[in-house]
């Protein structure tokens, strides 16, 4: 599989180990490397043309936060998402955002603000795009982040993946005029410095996302 420029500049000049983590999970979300396929050491390190060592590394890390699963003697499989962690997936959702969200309306700042209402989800989306799919990450980010718990952060961006890898695989389909709508609820709650209300709109985006996702 011929790479892009830019990722061939980022394997030569950033931490190998993170940069071949990050090449493998954009392949897994975009369906590159399909769920339930197997993957392997060797070929992942032919694809992007480094030894196997920060590929092994980058499949443990994968491994540990159950996007894929180590298969002794064969290679690594890319996990499915079935109902029930379906359903799992967007209530660690609902209890991670909303709480992230009522401790970012304390703790925000200006500017994180301001970039939040800068935000607009890309119209006239039929399905996840790269586009949308950076578009909502960036958003979702900025305020895990802003709840200035370092670890609930990290939670949020591991079931993140999982939200991302549900996407790309065709289950559910982004509608760009709601997402706008009901992120610009909490980003007035945000803006407003409430709490309550922050978490109550984050929960509430987060149940109209899943619903959309069950159509």
């Amino acid at each position: 599989m011929k790479r892009d420029g830019r990722k061939d500049r980022a394997l030569r000049n950033g931490p190998l180990v993170a940069e071949v983590h990050e090449h493998i999970l954009d392949d897994i979300v975009r369906g590159v490397l399909a769920p339930g396929s197997m993957i392997h050491l060797a070929e992942l390190a032919q694809r992007y043309e480094v030894s196997k060592t920060p590929v092994r590394e980058a499949l443990g890390q994968l491994q540990h936060d159950g996007i894929v699963e180590s298969l002794p003697y064969k290679g690594y499989l890319v996990r499915t998402v079935d109902v029930t962690e379906f359903n799992d997936i967007y209530l660690m959702r609902e209890l991670l955002e909303g709480r992230a969200a009522e401790l970012a309306a304390r703790n925000i700042d200006d500017a994180e603000l301001t970039e939040l209402e800068r935000l607009r989800a890309p119209l006239g989306t039929s399905g996840m795009s790269l586009d949308y799919d950076e578009y909502a990450h960036r958003f979702h980010g900025i305020i895990a982040r802003a709840s200035r718990s370092r670890r609930l952060a990290e939670m949020i961006e591991v079931t993140y993946t999982d939200v991302r890898r549900l996407q790309y695989s065709g289950i559910g389909r982004p509608v760009a005029e709601e997402s706008n709508r009901e992120h610009d609820a909490i980003v007035r709650a945000l803006r407003e410095r409430d709490p309550e209300r922050a978490a109550r709109a984050m929960v509430e985006h987060i149940r109209g996302l899943r619903a959309r996702a069950l159509q």
